[in-house]
C-alpha cells in the first residue's frame, strides 16, 4: 500500500554540519494515529519544524505522492496539512471567536455560520470563551481553542506537538476523545509526545525518537510487547 505521508532519509539541524535528526524515515497511512515518543530535547519539535519547512533539511517529505519540497509553511494548509505548536496556536490579542473566524474564513458566509454552531456543539466551552482574548486563556482553554480551529480547517493531516503538556487529566481525556473523533472521520494524525500513557491510549502505531534517530514504527501491540509494557 502506497504511503499517504512519507519521510525519507531526513536530516536536519539548527547549525551547519550539526544535525539534531539524522536519516529519519517514517510512513503514515490515511486515518492512522502515529505517536512519536521522545523525552524533552529528543528532537520532536525539530521534526515538526522540519516537516512544516521552518528548518532546511536533506531528504524527502512526500504528501499523497507529491513532494513537499519548496512548499512554504503558509501554503501547507491549502494542501490539507495543519499543526499545533506547544502551548497551542493562539494569538494573544484575538478573541476566541476571531480565532475561529480566521479558521473558517474560506467557507461561504452561510456555511461559516453552520460550522461555527457545529464547533460550539463539539466544544461546549467555546460558548463561554468566545469573547475572551487569547492572552486571557488558561493552558487547557488554549488547547481547546487550538483543537477547535484545527477541526474547523478540516485538515487531512494534523501534526500535534505535545498537545497535553501541563494539562489536567480531564482536559487530556477531552483531547483524546477529540483526536479519536477526527481519526474516525479519516484524519491522519502525527502525535509528538512525551506523555506515554496518553499516546498509547489513542495511537495505532508508535516509534521512539532518541539519539538523533527514529526507531522503526511498530503497531501499538508490537510496541507494547517489545518494550515490556504492562
Amino acid at each position: 500500500m502506497k504511503a499517504y505521508f512519507e519521510i525519507q532519509n531526513l536530516s536536519t539541524g539548527y547549525l551547519p554540519n550539526e544535525n539534531v535528526l539524522e536519516n529519519i524515515c517514517l510512513t503514515l497511512q490515511q486515518g492512522e494515529i502515529c505517536a512519536i515518543l521522545g523525552e524533552e530535547g529528543a528532537g520532536k519539535t525539530t521534526l515538526l519544524k522540519t516537516i512544516i519547512h521552518k528548518l532546511p533539511y536533506k531528504g524527502q517529505i512526500w504528501w499523497q505522492g507529491k513532494t513537499l519540497g519548496g512548499t512554504p509553511t503558509h501554503k501547507l494548509n491549502q494542501l490539507g496539512i495543519d499543526y499545533n505548536l506547544i502551548g497551542g496556536n493562539i494569538l494573544r490579542n484575538f478573541t476566541v471567536k476571531e480565532h475561529l473566524g480566521l479558521a473558517l474564513h474560506h467557507y461561504p458566509k452561510t456555511e461559516r455560520v453552520e460550522r461555527w454552531e457545529a464547533l460550539k456543539t463539539d466544544f461546549p466551552r467555546l460558548n463561554d470563551l468566545q469573547n475572551r482574548q487569547g492572552g486571557q486563556l488558561s493552558g487547557g482553554e488554549r488547547m481547546i481553542v487550538t483543537l477547535a480551529t484545527l477541526t474547523a480547517t478540516q485538515a487531512q493531516l494534523l501534526i500535534l506537538d505535545e498537545p497535553t503538556a501541563g494539562l489536567s487529566e480531564a482536559i487530556t481525556s477531552d483531547i483524546a476523545n477529540t483526536l479519536l473523533k477526527l481519526k474516525a472521520q479519516g484524519t491522519t494524525i502525527l502525535l509528538l509526545e512525551h506523555n506515554h500513557d496518553f499516546a498509547l491510549q489513542i495511537a495505532d502505531a508508535v516509534a521512539i525518537l532518541q539519539y538523533k534517530q527514529l526507531q522503526k514504527k511498530a503497531n501499538k501491540d508490537e510496541f507494547l510487547t517489545q518494550n515490556n509494557y504492562v
